[in-house]
C-alpha cells in the first residue's frame, strides 16, 4: 500500500495507525478526509451487510464515500452523510466520488448529527431486550 501511495505522489496523504480499542476508533478517524465503505456484493451476506466501519465513520463525522447497496445506501442517502457510488464502479469512478465529497463535511453536518442519535447501540439494546422478553413470553 505504501508503494502504491507513493508511486502515485500519495504518500504523504497516507497514514498507518496501529491498532486501537474498538471505542477509540470513531476519535482516532475523524481527522481524515473521508471514509471509504467499499463492500462488494459477492454473496447475499455481503450485498445486506452493515459494516463497523460505516457506524465508526458516522459517530467519527466521517463523509461517507459508499458503493450502493441497498442497506449502506439507505444511511448514507437517508441522512445524506456522503456520496454513493455504483456497484460496478472502477477506480475512477471512485476518485470522482472522493473529490465530490472531501472538503463537504460541513455539508453533511445535519446529517451526522441525526444519524449520530439515532444509530447507536444504546438505541437497539432496549429493543432486543424487549423482542426477547416478548419471545420468552410466547414460548411459555
Amino acid at each position: 500500500m505504501v508503494n502504491i501511495a507513493r508511486s502515485v505522489g500519495a504518500s504523504e496523504r497516507l497514514h498507518l495507525l496501529n491498532p486501537v480499542a474498538p471505542e477509540l476508533v470513531s476519535t482516532v478517524i475523524a481527522d481524515a478526509d473521508c471514509s471509504l465503505v467499499l463492500t462488494r456484493a459477492t454473496s447475499l451476506s455481503h450485498r445486506y451487510s452493515m459494516p463497523n466501519k460505516l457506524f465508526e465513520s458516522v459517530h467519527g463525522r466521517l463523509p461517507i464515500v459508499a458503493v450502493s447497496l441497498p442497506d449502506i445506501a439507505s444511511i448514507v442517502d437517508g441522512y445524506g452523510i456522503g456520496t454513493l457510488v455504483d456497484e460496478d464502479a472502477d477506480s475512477i469512478g471512485i476518485a470522482r466520488a472522493i473529490q465530490r465529497t472531501v472538503g463537504r463535511r460541513a455539508d453533511f453536518e445535519d446529517g451526522f448529527d441525526r444519524a449520530a442519535a439515532e444509530l447507536r447501540w444504546e438505541n437497539d439494546a432496549q429493543r432486543m431486550i424487549d423482542e426477547y422478553a416478548r419471545l420468552l413470553e410466547r414460548s411459555t
